[in-house]
């Protein structure tokens, strides 16, 4: 005999139809064993909330007084067709500095915080719909380097979901400061 094995991750209910047939070059009388169907129902299985973080660039380099401009990126992609709600983004930078991100095209900050030495910065999305993206464009003054010129600048986030904590993970870039020229 041979057997398959078929593992499937639906994010919604579907059904798979199996048709499995046999030929041979000998005489065949009964043709009606020849052919097998099987119908299997699969659910979505456990839901999974998951969220993905982006950041880009992931590298840059300003000097004292410069900008670092980035765009921050929150993807839903859990399993299963979880929302997920109160989700909270943290910036956190470790440059004296302004940081104001704009959500979407929308021209009003939602983050717009200065600080010095590190800093985190904070909004909260009410919700997010499984598949949902939420985007926001960011400007990093750096005022001064705080110490030595490599410096992080990390991405994180926490959210609520009825099918428990969603997996997060960090995204760090790295932003060089180099010092502004004098003449």
């Amino acid at each position: 005999p041979v057997t398959f094995h078929i593992n499937v991750t639906p994010s919604s209910a579907a059904t798979f139809k199996t048709e499995a047939s046999v030929t041979s070059s000998s005489l065949d009388t009964q043709l009606s064993n020849n052919v097998a169907t099987d119908t299997t129902v699969v659910g979505p299985g456990t839901p999974t909330p998951r969220l993905t973080l982006h950041k880009s660039p992931t590298t840059q380099q300003v000097t004292s007084g410069g900008v670092a401009a980035f765009r921050l990126e929150v993807e839903n992609n859990s399993i299963g067709g979880v929302e997920l709600t109160n989700i909270v983004i943290s910036d956190t930078f470790d440059v004296n500095g302004t940081l104001i991100c704009m959500e979407g095209s929308s021209s009003t900050p939602v983050i717009n915080v200065t600080g010095t030495g590190t800093t985190t910065a904070s909004y909260t999305i009410a919700s997010l719909a499984a598949g949902g993206i939420w985007t926001a464009g960011c400007e990093l003054t750096v005022t001064s380097p705080n110490g030595t010129t490599g410096k992080t600048n990390t991405f994180s986030a926490t959210a609520n979901s009825t099918s428990g904590s969603p997996v997060v993970t960090p995204v760090v870039s790295n932003i060089t400061v180099n010092p502004a020229l004098t003449i």
